[in-house]
């Protein structure tokens, strides 16, 4: 996107500062849906970074600008300190050098100060990690002027574009379920993309990453495969901890993070193995006092630390056994739970329920 066009969609003018920008960029968020409008955010969020990109090129010629007028040296602007005073000369010195003649001496012709070496141009951050532009094949140069090793590198193509366009829409079909493409033709198709060379190109990378994620949100659990390589390539993991992270990516990033989680909790080494697996099962009538002894830290653990980074492992339980636990492990049978950390031992807080349950008997006979 041109930054007049990025300027023109914020709303501001061409000579806004930083904070102008990233303001009207916030109000224009705060307008937007990204749920529905994907299309919309991902604009919204080119026209930021190029007004962005055109605020700091603009700052270094103005810094270029100014260090090349304190190089400059004014008229007139020579200064006398360290130059001694002419010496004056008496009237009688004067008379013994005889008459004054007029000076025919030729006037010394000026002479130009050496040239100095050109300031360095601002580079535009655009542009900062482009290679040298080299010759094209029908230019003729002499030979020996350009190495025949670096003609060979520029004048390879990048990758055949027909090709890459056909594994894109065979991939897209597998993860879209458009073809029975199983799991590991999903992730070696989607090795060869990543190999692809049309995808050495700048632009055409962010291209097909922006595209790439949109699929893969999209696609739901068949995705699933693929997500942990797409992560790593593009490093989606990094959205997560963004302060202004890009919404699709980061969605994704947190969805192959909940597998990751889910893997771990099914290996029966994992601390949490037991209470994983029990909340899967269906609710029973109730928890007997052994199992709430047993399980109670696994399971309040668990859905501690799965409802802070990992809300969406906990479908995978039954939600009536999940209740179950909570009323459990809030009232235990009209005694707190609580109390087995807090020193006492498991039959002394039998003997407690116990003593509980013979007391509300008691109040109801009377």
């Amino acid at each position: 996107m041109r930054s007049a066009q990025a300027f023109k969609l914020l709303g501001v003018n061409r000579g806004a500062d930083r904070r102008e920008v990233r303001r009207a960029y916030a109000a224009l968020l705060k307008q937007i849906d990204p749920d529905q409008d994907v299309a919309g955010f991902l604009k919204l969020r080119e026209a930021l970074e190029a007004a962005e990109n055109d605020i700091r090129w603009r700052a270094m010629q103005q810094a270029a600008l100014e260090h090349e007028g304190a190089e400059a040296v004014e008229p007139g602007a020579e200064t006398e300190a360290g130059v001694e005073p002419e010496a004056e000369v008496s009237a009688v010195e004067v008379a013994s050098l005889g008459p004054v003649l007029p000076d025919e001496s030729p006037p010394l012709a000026a002479q130009p100060l050496p040239d100095a070496p050109p300031l360095p141009r601002p580079v535009r951050p655009d542009f900062a990690e482009l290679p040298p532009v080299l010759p094209q094949p029908d230019v003729t140069l002499p030979e020996g002027t350009v190495p025949e090793s670096l003609v060979t590198v520029r004048l390879q193509p990048l990758g055949n574009p027909d090709r890459f366009a056909a594994l894109r829409r065979r991939f897209a079909a597998g993860i879209g379920g458009g073809d029975e493409t199983d799991a590991a033709d999903a992730v070696a198709l989607f090795e060869e993309l990543l190999a692809d060379p049309a995808l050495a190109a700048i632009d055409a990378r962010e291209r097909f990453e922006g595209w790439l994620a949109e699929l893969l949100h999209d696609a739901g659990p068949r995705a699933d495969p693929v997500l942990p390589r797409a992560v790593e390539a593009f490093g989606w993991a990094n959205e997560l901890e963004a302060i202004n992270p890009r919404w699709l990516q980061a969605r994704v990033a947190q969805r192959a993070d909940d597998l990751a989680v889910i893997a771990r909790l099914e290996q029966p080494g994992h601390r949490w193995h037991v209470a994983y697996a029990t909340l899967q099962e269906p609710a029973p009538d109730q928890i007997s006092v052994t199992r709430r002894i047993a399980l109670r830290e696994q399971i309040e653990g668990l859905l501690a630390s799965l409802r802070r980074h990992n809300p969406w492992v906990e479908d995978h339980f039954d939600p009536a056994h999940v209740r179950l636990w909570e009323q459990t492990m809030g009232v235990g049978s009209g005694v707190s739970l609580a109390l087995f950390r807090e020193g006492i031992s498991p039959f002394g807080g039998l003997m407690l329920a116990y003593l509980a349950v013979q007391l509300v008997a008691w109040l109801g006979v009377l």
